[in-house]
C-alpha cells in the first residue's frame, strides 16, 4: 500500500508533459499560397474570409499580404513579382525564389483552394481559443484586485466569441420544401387571425414600412446628424414597444441611466395635459404637482420590460454578453428579449483589426450586430451618425452615402433609415432670423416634423415616414394624432 502523504513536503510531482505544439498545418498554407501564385483568380474566392493573421508562419503571412496588395492593385502576383517585396533569406536551405517556386509546384487545385483556406482559418481560430484560455488561466491565478469574478468570466466569453465572428459564416443546409411549408402556414394563420406576434414600434407608419414591426434576426440602422433626434426616437420606440409587451434591451454608450429615465418619463407624459421637459426632471426643477404626478407613475414605469445598460466603451462582444443575461432575465419573467437598441455605432469599441480604418471598423460593427441578431434570435436597432457632408449642401436631407462607412453598413443592414428634422436647420436659416414672413410660415408648418427617409429596406418600400417630434418632451408620435 502506498504510504499516505502526511506533509506537503512529502509530495514530489512526476515528470511534466512537454508543451504541445499549437494547431497548424503548414502544408495547407503552402498549398493555398501556391494556388494563388499559380492562378491569381483564386484570391477573390478565398479572400473574402482568409486574412494574413490566419497563417501560422510569419513568412506565409507576408507572402499572402503582398499577393493581395499586388492583385488588388491590378498586378500579377508571381514568384518573380513577389521577390522584389520579400527580399532574400534562407528558408530551410532554400533561397526565397526556390521556396516560391516550390509553393507553385505543390499548389492545390483551384477548386480545392476554398476547403484548404477554411482549414487554415479553423486552425487559426483554435490557436486563438487556446491563447484566450491560457490568458484566462493566468488571470484566474493572479487576477487584478479590482476585477470581480463575474467580469473575469465575461472577458473570457467575449474573447472566444470574438474568434467566432471572424470565421466564415456557414449556415446548415435547410430544406426549401420545409421553408415553403412554413410560409404557407404563416399565411393560413394570418387568415385565421392567429398570425405570429411581431413586436410593434408603436408607430403605425414605421411598422408598415418595415414589414410589421421589430422582426427578429434583423438589423435596422437609424442614422442622423447630432441633435436631429436619434435618442428621442430610440426612447419613444423603446417605451411604446415595451408598453405593448416587448422585452427591450437598451445599450447607451452616450447617456447614463438618469438621463434615459428622464427622457422615458417625459415621453410617457408627453401626450397628457401637462407634458414636461426631460431636462427639468434631470436637473430637479419640478413643481410639487409635477413631482406628485411622477411619483404616481413610478411603479408603472418601473414595470416596463426595459433593461438599460449605460456603460461606455463596450465592444460588441461585451454588449452581446450582457444581452444574453438580459434575455435570461426576461425569460425568467415569462417575457422575451424582442429588441436590442444600441446608441450609437460610433461609440462602440472596436478591435485593432483595421487599425483606424473607419469604413472597415464600422462595417465590422454592423456585421457583428447582424450576427448578434441571428444568434440571439432578436431584433437589433443600431443608431449611427451621419457624416458632415450633409452640412455642405443646400439641401440638408441626408442620402445613404452620408452614412459613415455607408457601403459596409448598408451591406449588412436589413433596413437603413436616415433621420432629418427641418427645424434643426430652420433655426439657423438667415431668412428665418431676418423674420421673413414666408420663411417663418414654412418653419412653423414643419416645426415638429421628423422625417425617416428609408435608403434601404428589404421588406418594404424606400419611402419617407413623417412623425411628430418634440425633442424637449422626448416625444415622437404618429403624425395623424397631431393633425
Amino acid at each position: 500500500m502506498t504510504a499516505p502523504i502526511t506533509h506537503l513536503d512529502d509530495y514530489r510531482p512526476g515528470p511534466q508533459p512537454a508543451a504541445r505544439p499549437l494547431p497548424a498545418n503548414v502544408e495547407a498554407e503552402q498549398a493555398v499560397l501556391g494556388a494563388i501564385l499559380s492562378n491569381n483568380a483564386v484570391l477573390p474566392v478565398i479572400g473574402a474570409f482568409l486574412e494574413p493573421k490566419h497563417f501560422s508562419e510569419a513568412l506565409h503571412q507576408r507572402i499572402f499580404e503582398v499577393s493581395v496588395a499586388l492583385i488588388k492593385g491590378g498586378q500579377a502576383a508571381t514568384p518573380i513579382t513577389l521577390k522584389t517585396f520579400l527580399g532574400e533569406g534562407d528558408i530551410g536551405g532554400m533561397t526565397l525564389p526556390q521556396y516560391l517556386a516550390r509553393l507553385c509546384a505543390e499548389a492545390v487545385a483551384p477548386i480545392n483552394a476554398p476547403a484548404y483556406a477554411r482549414l487554415i482559418t479553423d486552425l487559426a481560430a483554435r490557436r486563438e481559443v487556446i491563447a484566450a484560455a491560457q490568458e484566462a488561466i493566468e488571470r484566474a491565478y493572479d487576477p487584478p484586485v479590482d476585477l470581480p469574478v463575474g467580469k473575469l468570466i465575461d472577458g473570457i466569453l467575449e474573447k472566444i466569441r470574438a474568434v467566432g465572428d471572424w470565421l466564415p459564416q456557414e449556415d446548415e443546409d435547410e430544406s426549401i420544401g420545409g421553408a415553403v411549408g412554413r410560409l404557407l402556414e404563416t399565411s393560413q394563420d394570418t387568415i385565421a387571425g392567429k398570425a405570429a406576434w411581431i413586436p410593434s414600434t408603436g408607430l403605425e407608419d414605421l411598422d408598415k414600412t418595415i414589414g410589421g414591426g421589430l422582426r427578429r434576426r434583423r438589423l435596422i440602422v437609424f442614422a442622423g446628424r447630432p441633435g436631429v433626434g436619434k435618442t428621442v426616437l430610440l426612447t419613444a420606440i423603446a417605451r411604446r414597444a415595451a408598453q405593448k409587451g416587448a422585452g427591450i434591451g437598451v445599450f447607451s454608450l452616450e447617456i447614463d441611466v438618469d438621463e434615459f429615465t428622464s427622457r422615458l418619463t417625459a415621453n410617457v407624459l408627453a401626450s397628457g395635459l401637462d407634458p414636461m421637459d426631460y431636462r427639468d426632471m434631470l436637473i430637479g426643477t419640478l413643481t410639487g404637482m409635477q413631482i406628485d404626478r411622477i411619483t404616481n407613475l413610478k411603479a408603472w414605469i418601473s414595470n416596463l420590460p426595459i433593461e438599460f445598460c449605460g456603460r461606455g466603451g463596450l465592444t460588441l462582444q461585451q454588449i452581446e454578453t450582457r444581452a444574453v443575461k438580459m434575455k435570461k432575465k426576461f425569460i425568467s419573467k415569462g417575457l422575451y428579449l424582442d429588441s436590442i437598441m444600441i446608441d450609437y455605432l460610433g461609440l462602440v469599441a472596436v478591435s485593432d483589426r483595421y487599425k483606424g480604418n473607419l469604413v472597415n471598423e464600422y462595417g465590422e460593427i454592423a456585421l457583428g450586430a447582424k450576427n448578434m441578431a441571428k444568434r440571439l434570435d432578436t431584433n437589433v436597432s443600431l443608431f449611427s451618425q451621419l457624416s458632415r457632408a450633409v452640412e455642405g449642401r443646400d439641401n440638408k436631407r441626408p442620402m445613404i452615402a452620408d452614412l459613415r462607412g455607408s457601403g459596409n453598413i448598408e451591406e449588412h443592414a436589413d433596413a437603413v433609415c436616415l433621420l432629418y428634422r427641418p427645424s434643426y436647420y430652420d433655426q439657423n436659416n438667415p431668412d428665418v432670423i431676418a423674420n421673413d414672413p414666408d420663411a417663418l410660415a414654412a418653419a412653423e408648418a414643419r416645426a415638429h416634423d421628423l422625417e425617416g427617409i428609408w435608403g434601404k429596406n428589404r421588406l418594404g418600400p424606400t419611402t419617407t415616414n413623417i412623425f411628430y417630434c418634440d425633442v424637449a418632451k422626448s416625444q415622437v408620435d404618429n403624425m395623424e394624432r397631431h393633425q
